[in-house]
């Protein structure tokens, strides 16, 4: 209830949020949040202080959420966030 209170706060309308993806990857994460906000688009992060509870192990997913307008848009960025991944994942298979 308090997480919800403190989004309402914020200015996020949490009845219109809509997942964006799941990730144990915090390099990603953190580069998709930064493009997201460059183009105005305020992500949420759930489950991120799961991590302590978990023993930092990366069992539990991040979730980003963004607003139901905002999602095209977020699907372009992290299309591209997608990329650069599969792209890093090929350098270090060689």
């Amino acid at each position: 209830m308090l997480f919800r209170f403190r989004l309402l706060k914020k200015g996020f309308n949490i009845n219109t949020m809509v997942e964006l993806v799941r990730t144990n990857n915090l390099v990603m994460l953190s580069w998709l949040v930064a493009q997201l906000r460059e183009d105005n688009i305020e992500p949420v992060i759930l489950d991120y202080n799961i991590s302590i509870v978990e023993g930092s192990i990366g069992a539990f997913p991040k979730r980003v959420m963004v607003d139901e307008v905002d999602y095209p848009q977020a699907r372009v960025i992290l299309a591209e966030a997608e990329a650069i991944e599969g792209m890093v994942e090929e350098e270090v298979a060689e």
